[in-house]
């Protein structure tokens, strides 16, 4: 396994009120190609895309995705969560060569 290097834009807030509906959105700078494309020289563009994105908060799994060859290039996603208490939103990202990508930003939850 190894380390998928790939640009990753994260929105999501650092401080919340106890109780709000926190909205989490991923940008994933990613060619996701099928495998099934031709290049400008006539070959197949090799496949490469994200087979899993997982998503914690707390240690509580907020999603667990399996990606497909369909989803475009570039993919976003957003979540919506209730913070009930401060801790890390890990985000986990595995492509379909075995290599993986996590991203972890503090949530602190005030009174």
């Amino acid at each position: 396994m190894g380390t998928l290097s790939l640009p990753l834009r994260v929105a999501l807030p650092s401080t919340v009120a106890a109780g709000e509906v926190v909205s989490l959105r991923l940008l994933l700078q990613h060619p996701m190609e099928t495998g099934y494309r031709l290049g400008e020289d006539g070959a197949r563009i090799p496949r490469q895309i994200i087979q899993s994105l997982r998503v914690y908060y707390a240690d509580r799994c907020l999603a667990d995705l399996t990606l497909q060859p369909a989803i475009s290039a570039n993919p976003y996603f957003a979540f919506s969560f209730i913070a009930d208490r401060s801790g890390p939103v890990r985000i986990e990202i595995q492509d379909d060569q075995e290599r993986q990508l996590t991203d972890v930003r503090e949530l602190t939850v005030v009174p």
